[in-house]
């Protein structure tokens, strides 16, 4: 619940009907038995567009960032969102909740959305929004690609340096 997957499973339905084209999947451990929620959830076609994998490999990981269109990320509290900056180094544009630190990886209209973290109508919106604008899908794509290279570890480093010879 505090990754806000409950988020997710409120807003799939409206997510899948609004866009026909879309496909949710979820993944990762599930020890909550999410999957199944989802799949109890959604019946018939809408059903047939969602898949719960569990647990994935990391090269599996890497294949899904790579070739979804976005990344919902609707976590309540992260200290820092490393899995936003995953789904960037494929230039995967993400979704997410406004809370932790994940605004501070995530900058809103730059190389995602943020969402209220208790919004499911709201993430539900960002998506369709995400989906049937591609200019704003491409700036993200391009946004998010050029914020990982902004947060990579050397920049990082260097601006730590900076700081200290600063100070």
């Amino acid at each position: 619940r505090r990754k806000g997957i409950d988020l997710i499973l409120e807003a799939a339905e409206d997510i899948l009907r609004t866009n026909p084209d879309a496909f949710l999947i979820l993944a990762g451990r599930d020890p909550e038995g999410w999957g199944d929620r989802f799949r109890e959830r959604l019946k018939g076609r809408l059903g047939e567009r969602f898949a719960a994998l569990g647990e994935v490999s990391n090269a599996t990981r890497e294949k899904l960032l790579a070739h979804a269109y976005c990344l919902l990320f609707p976590s309540r509290y992260e200290s820092f969102g490393l899995v936003p900056l995953e789904a960037f180094v494929h230039g995967t544009p993400v979704i997410a909740a406004r809370a932790g630190a994940i605004p501070e990886v995530v900058k809103d209209g730059e190389c995602g959305i943020l969402i209220d973290p208790y919004d499911a109508s709201g993430l539900a919106k960002a998506v369709a929004n995400l989906m049937k604008d591609v200019g704003l899908h491409k700036r993200l794509s391009a946004g998010a690609a050029s914020r990982v290279r902004k947060l990579s570890a050397r920049n990082s480093a260097l601006h730590t340096v900076d700081v200290y010879v600063r100070t």
